[in-house]
């Protein structure tokens, strides 16, 4: 945090400070004690196995500038060295989202929220490889995407930062609104419109509308950045009070979308588009595109500006979030080239993606991180084109918030599969299950087929099951651990050779 000390701490917490409360704030906001670094901000939220009260002392120990507690204990007033304080507050999270909200203000530097029902963190991703070609730029870890997340995140920046990339998930309506009182967005970057978390809101009318709270929250002098081929995505634009850029793969599909989503098809809109893209296969896939006016009828634009870069990650679904990326950063100022010179650095989080090619021919592609059925389309999708005349074996498991209609979007993966042509389908779960179902009403034969219960099962069962050349896909939703059968792979296919 830059320029705050525990006075102003406590009036935005609108808390009471205990203790000296000398103690110089140079690090950032925690919840964990076992991160905390000397001048840090110690928040001690209760969770649903253990109180952060119970790790003030540690917190403290640790060279915490401050705690902030919903209680006060005489040990740890006595614990407080020279200079650390306590903060007494109603409402530890409450806190913490008013600390981060006044910490925004102080803020001179462009922020940048990114949502969508899938590629929200790919593309986060890609965005920070290119505006941080130009800029100093600071990113949510992880899955910080929800109200603890976020604030942390804000509070994370420090003074050499130059521009902040926040992450933003959600389970129901008003929650994406609320993120957006916090970190007050500049730009909005929108990737899609899915069936993600059906069960909790109901509808795609409602899961729409909980999305685009986030073009509702841009500020008039913002730029949203949205997906131009998602019909659903284009419609949440219609009622935008700032710029909308909007993003296609191409003229046609970029045209079809905005149709779809009801804008006037003689008008011009902003957009950015790709002419041309080359598969290179594990290397991923050579782009060029266009900036400028773009006129849905005509399916064609000016290109007032071209670009071309080298995206180093596969599949279609990655180059529209890169076309995201490229967008968003021209938004905040940084120079195209430098923007398209630093998607060719990108680098994905952890199990999203994650290829590796073993001695024996195999390749193993460990994306088990999280699943939809617009995922795994794309997913599929991208294992088939790489696989090519080889084998692809791909190991799927449940999707889970689906709603009532759960079984059926399982099914649609299956016969997606049988399509492509999959040559080994493994289902792993009860709604995997049904993945294997509509495989086998597409046409795909039993022998083709194994099904397992849980991921330790498929994991103790498949690596005698692999052949050379095959290339496996692993992915179901983070709930399933599959990325246990990924390492369990990984293991057995690490000593093997030709």
């Amino acid at each position: 945090m830059i320029g705050v000390d525990l006075s102003l701490l406590a009036e935005w917490m609108l808390g009471k400070v205990e203790g000296e409360g000398t103690a110089l704030i140079s690090g950032t906001a925690v919840v964990d004690s076992r991160k905390v670094a000397p001048g840090d901000v110690f928040f001690a939220l209760p969770g649903e196995k253990v109180d952060g009260h119970d790790f003030v002392p540690a917190a403290l120990a640790a060279g915490a500038a401050c705690a902030v507690v919903r209680r006060m204990d005489d040990g740890w007033k006595a614990a407080l060295r020279p200079g650390q304080g306590l903060i007494l507050v109603d409402d530890g999270l409450q806190a913490l989202q008013d600390c981060a909200r006044h910490y925004r203000t102080q803020l001179a530097i462009p922020v940048i929220a990114v949502t969508g029902s899938t590629g929200k963190t790919s593309t986060k991703d890609l965005l920070a490889a290119a505006v941080g070609a130009q800029l100093d730029v600071m990113k949510s870890p992880g899955n910080f995407n929800n109200e603890i997340g976020l604030p942390l995140t804000l509070l994370g920046v420090q003074e050499h930062h130059q521009a902040l990339i926040v992450e933003m998930g959600m389970r129901g309506e008003g929650q994406i609104a609320a993120l957006c009182r916090i970190a007050r967005p500049d730009v909005g970057l929108l990737t899609n419109i899915g069936p993600v978390h059906m069960e909790l809101l109901g509808s795609m009318e409602a899961i729409g509308r909980a999305k685009g709270e986030l073009l509702q929250s841009l500020p008039e002098k913002g730029k949203a950045v949205v997906n131009g081929e998602d019909r659903r995505v284009v419609a949440e634009t219609l009622s935008s009070r700032c710029p909308v850029v909007y993003a296609g793969t191409s003229p046609e599909a970029l045209a079809d979308g905005l149709i779809a989503g009801g804008l006037n098809p003689a008008e011009p809109v902003q957009a950015i588009w790709a002419t041309e893209v080359e598969p290179l296969g594990e290397q991923g896939s050579r782009v060029a595109g266009a900036f400028g006016a773009f006129i849905p009828e005509q399916a064609a634009g000016n290109g007032e500006s071209t670009f071309e870069f080298l995206l180093p990650l596969p599949g279609r679904h990655q180059v529209s979030n890169a076309l995201l990326a490229l967008a968003a950063a021209r938004a905040v100022g940084v120079d195209p080239a430098a923007a398209a010179g630093g998607l060719a650095q990108a680098r994905l989080s952890s199990l999203r993606w994650e290829t590796r090619r073993f001695d024996c021919a195999v390749t193993l592609i460990n994306d088990a991180y999280n699943a939809n059925p617009a995922a795994m389309t794309a997913a599929l999708t991208t294992a088939a084109e790489l696989a090519g005349p080889g084998r692809l074996v791909a190991v799927l498991g449940d999707m889970y918030e689906l709603g009532p209609e759960a079984a059926e979007y399982h099914r649609q993966v299956g016969r997606q599969a049988a399509k492509l042509g999959v040559g080994l389908l493994v289902s792993v779960g009860t709604l995997g299950a049904c993945i294997t179902d509509g495989a086998i009403e597409a046409g795909m034969t039993p022998e083709r087929i194994r099904r397992f219960a849980d991921a330790e099962t498929a994991a103790a069962a498949l690596p005698g099951q692999v052949e050379e050349d095959d290339v496996i896909l692993i992915k179901a939703s983070r709930g399933m651990r599959l990325e246990r059968v990924a390492h369990a792979l990984a293991d057995t296919l690490a000593n093997r050779r030709r």
